[in-house]
């Protein structure tokens, strides 16, 4: 008996192991058993094993017709990743690395968005919504959420509307009412819906200097993505050397790439000779890695004198200061003090200066971004 048990637990596994790695239509691929094959892994042409036949499905099921599924990275694979990649806006090189997977993620979250997800910390109802690309509205309303603002980490969203043949259970496990018929005669009006961030009609501009850090950098980059705007980062040159991928990174996700100098010293008061030195580095640091010349930069500290001016217009850049006097978050001590220093000097045409290095910064970028789009700012960057 305890053989024939044995044997029939191997079966079940075979046969499921042949359901799992079979090419049949038996719903959407699984997340954890496709895209996480591909974590850590370097594809090319010519590579082959169970990565590649993991990309090749993958790529198959976001719409792009790797060819046959054989775990050979060949001709057919590789157009349909550069396509992938063509389409995602990021290099289009045919190689399979870090950045590809992440967005073959972010693809693949918004095609086959799950029915529930737990809220994670830091994270927002628009964050959410924007990652696996659902309405606001309908989250809202498939949760009964009457404060879109107040929701916590831990908590658990449906992330479709219910039927309303088989309504589904709210939050709370509780039935979901019906709704009760307003009287004829009731002077109450219905209720508004719910429009989380007005039509913009005025404009903002967010920019950050002192970076890239590897600290920061790469989180604020996944949250600009997250509510796809644009921003301008004001580089050091020196930094800009010890990290080219972050400078990359940046230039491939669309933003504009100024400098902020190439030492990070005020060039007022400096002779010519010094000040077109430390500049012209600066520029190069970065030209060398986007293959674009800057054109804009701003003067560390703010310090500007004639020959600076006579300087900018020499190497033909457009000197770019802020509107928050001292900046947002130099001297806060909390998230919330960095968004006061934002929002008290939101106005049309706003330029608002953050630092890269700022943990509280990253805190309270995504509350920053929420509530001036909630008072009617759309994001620009510089031209």
């Amino acid at each position: 008996m305890r053989r024939w048990r044995t044997s029939l637990r191997v079966l079940f596994g075979f046969v499921f192991l042949c359901l799992l790695f079979s090419g049949g239509s038996y719903g959407a691929p699984s997340l954890a058993e496709e895209l996480l094959v591909l974590k850590g892994k370097i594809l090319e042409e010519d590579s082959k094993g169970q990565a590649v036949l993991a990309l090749q499905r993958v790529l198959s099921a976001l719409g792009y017709d790797p060819g046959p599924q054989d775990g050979v990275f060949g001709p057919r694979t590789l157009e349909a990743v550069k396509r992938f990649q063509r389409e995602s806006g990021i290099t289009a090189d045919g190689i399979v690395g870090p950045r590809t997977v992440e967005f073959l993620e972010r693809t693949w979250a918004r095609k086959f968005p799950p029915e529930t997800y737990t809220l994670q910390p830091g994270e927002t109802l628009s964050m959410v919504c924007v990652r696996f690309g659902v309405s606001l509205d309908e989250v809202i309303r498939a949760n009964r959420i009457k404060n879109p603002d107040l929701v916590y980490a831990g908590q658990t969203l449906v992330l479709k509307l219910p039927d309303r043949e088989n309504p589904r259970q709210d939050g709370q496990g509780g039935p979901e009412e019906p709704e009760r018929p307003v009287p004829a005669d009731s002077t109450e009006p219905p209720p508004a819906p719910h429009v989380p961030f007005p039509t913009p009609d005025k404009k903002i501009c967010l920019t950050f200097d002192d970076g890239p850090d590897p600290a920061t950098t790469p989180k604020i980059l996944d949250i600009l993505s997250g509510y796809g705007i644009p921003a301008v980062f004001f580089v050091i040159g020196k930094n800009a050397e010890r990290y080219p991928e972050l400078i990359r990174e940046i230039y491939e996700q669309g933003h504009t790439v100024g400098v902020h100098g190439y030492e990070h010293a005020p060039l007022a008061g400096l002779s010519r000779q010094k000040a077109f030195l430390d500049l012209s580095k600066a520029l190069q640091a970065v030209e060398r890695v986007t293959g674009t010349r800057p054109a804009f930069w701003r003067p560390p500290g703010g310090a500007v004198d004639d020959m600076i001016r006579d300087l900018t217009r020499e190497l033909d850049l457009t000197l770019v200061m802020w509107t928050n006097i001292c900046g947002a978050d130099l001297k806060a001590s909390s998230s919330d003090e960095v968004l006061r220093g934002v929002l008290n000097y939101a106005r049309d045409g706003a330029i608002i200066l953050l630092h890269e290095g700022s943990p509280h910064v990253v805190e309270a970028l995504p509350r920053i971004i929420e509530e001036l789009a909630r008072r009617g700012f759309g994001f620009q960057g510089l031209r």
